[in-house]
């Protein structure tokens, strides 16, 4: 029994020495047969990214570039990971201002030259079979700059007693555009983002986005404005004042009932001590008015603050009577 056992140990080493053996075998057949693969010659195609700079300042382009190059090479196995070696390089920055050949409308780049010259400081077994596209085409338009108002696109609410209290004030208040001339006649102005402002109770100063253009040819600077609005606490006011007439007839004598009125306004509690009768001006203005038939005429108030909301005259109108 122990003879038998001894015997199949034995056949095993055997067999384990044998495995290992032709392992090693297998492993020098596969390194000759790769390096006789890498001494044969393969074509292959390289999908290069490229990049733009440098392009016309007084110009705009108007048609696509391509994104890539698609390179077909022809080249030794040694060269095998040359992809992997060109992708340290990507993308391809082009300098179109040094490299354009110019036309009536636009020009081109020829990109044979700028591929090889790439392939060359890598390996001087590389051949370039095809290249494309073998022409970059630039098409321009002229570039106009135009300026033009920032229009604010607001919602805007308060809390109880809270208004704007003052001139709203955005800065800069316009933008320069520039682009092709067809695209910027259409334009007059330049809105902002939408703005939602809610139960406001004090001053707003803050930077606001403006609109992306939606044509990629059109560029706006700056990007963005600098809005202020004032705001306060605002309270009930009233004031008499006297009523003006206007474009009375050549001698004819006019008289007005009340004289005086009354005017309710609401104003930013800070201005309340300072508002005087002299900052109104209320008009009864007999221009278009039927002297024989009408006895009263609508008065209209052609001065006041800015600051002031709300504004009621009482009464609204008065009469008068034309003497002799």
């Amino acid at each position: 029994m122990k003879d038998l056992l001894g015997k199949l140990l034995l056949q095993q080493n055997i067999n384990k020495k044998n495995f290992v053996a032709i392992l090693i075998c297998l492993g020098i057949a596969l390194l000759f047969w790769f390096l006789v693969a890498l001494s044969n010659k393969y074509s292959s195609t390289i999908n290069l990214p490229v990049r733009y700079e440098k392009l016309p300042y007084n110009k705009i382009l108007i048609n696509e570039l391509p994104e890539e190059i698609n390179i077909k090479i022809n080249t030794y196995g040694y060269n095998i990971f040359l992809d992997q070696i060109i992708s340290r390089l990507k993308p391809l920055t082009i300098n179109v201002e040094s490299n354009l050949i110019y036309f009536s409308k636009g020009g081109f780049i020829k990109t044979d030259w700028l591929v090889n010259n790439i392939l060359l400081k890598l390996s001087e077994d590389v051949h370039v079979i095809d290249i494309f596209p073998d022409s970059i085409y630039f098409i321009f338009s002229e570039k106009i700059e135009k300026k033009v108002p920032i229009n604010l696109d607001m919602d805007i609410s308060f809390n109880s007693q809270y208004d704007i209290s003052g001139m709203i004030n955005i800065e800069p208040d316009s933008v320069t555009i520039s682009g092709q001339k067809l695209l910027l006649d259409t334009i007059e102005e330049w809105k902002t983002q939408r703005l939602l402002f809610h139960d406001i109770h004090g001053n707003i100063k803050t930077d606001v986005p403006l609109l992306e253009p939606i044509d990629m040819y059109i560029k706006v600077d700056p990007n963005k404005a600098t809005l202020t609005i004032p705001v306060e606490v605002f309270t009930q006011a009233d004031i008499d004042a006297e009523v003006i007439l206007n474009n009375v007839p050549d001698g004819m004598n006019i008289q007005i009932y009340p004289k005086k009125i009354n005017i309710v306004f609401q104003t930013p509690l800070s201005m309340y001590e300072s508002i005087k009768s002299d900052m109104f001006d209320v008009k009864a203005d007999f221009l278009h008015i039927d002297l024989e038939n009408a006895r009263s005429v609508k008065l209209t108030l052609s001065k006041h603050p800015l600051y002031m909301k709300n504004i009621k005259l009482m009464p609204d109108e008065v009469v008068y009577i034309i003497q002799n």
